[in-house]
């Protein structure tokens, strides 16, 4: 009994011996590089929504553009003059669903995107500057 009792207790030791903590002077490497942030803009989803009182609209390639024109999107016709940054698509109906015209930052550089009512002659005029 003595046998199985001294057995028992220097098992305990050994297993509190394991939690100790160490006297080691070891220390965990040092990060060799800093970690990347993204801009908040990058980070951000959905489209940047472009109301009618703006003139100016920046943008990083990839982002997609909601251009509002009130209650009837479809009676306005969308350009870009430089597709190579910005990419138009006309609103309307589709599908049962109603869409504002729209863009999408597609380069690096300067594009000005253009909306006229068709039915008032009115137009918008944008200057949309895109980055990386």
């Amino acid at each position: 009994m003595k046998t199985a009792l001294a057995a028992a207790g220097a098992a305990a030791l050994f297993a509190l011996a394991g939690c100790s903590s160490s006297d080691s002077t070891a220390e965990s490497p040092a990060a060799t590089t800093p970690a990347a942030t993204a801009s908040p803009e990058a980070s951000m989803i959905g489209p940047i929504m472009v109301e009618p009182s703006q003139t100016e609209v920046e943008a990083t390639v990839g982002r997609f553009l909601n251009f509002d024109v009130g209650d009837n999107p479809g009676q306005w016709e969308i350009s870009s003059d430089n597709e190579a940054v910005v990419t138009v698509e006309q609103g309307g109906e589709r599908d049962g669903a109603t869409f504002n015209p729209g863009g999408e930052a597609v380069g690096v550089g300067e594009a000005t995107v253009t909306l006229t009512d068709t039915e008032g002659g009115d137009a918008l005029v944008y200057t949309v500057k895109v980055t990386e």
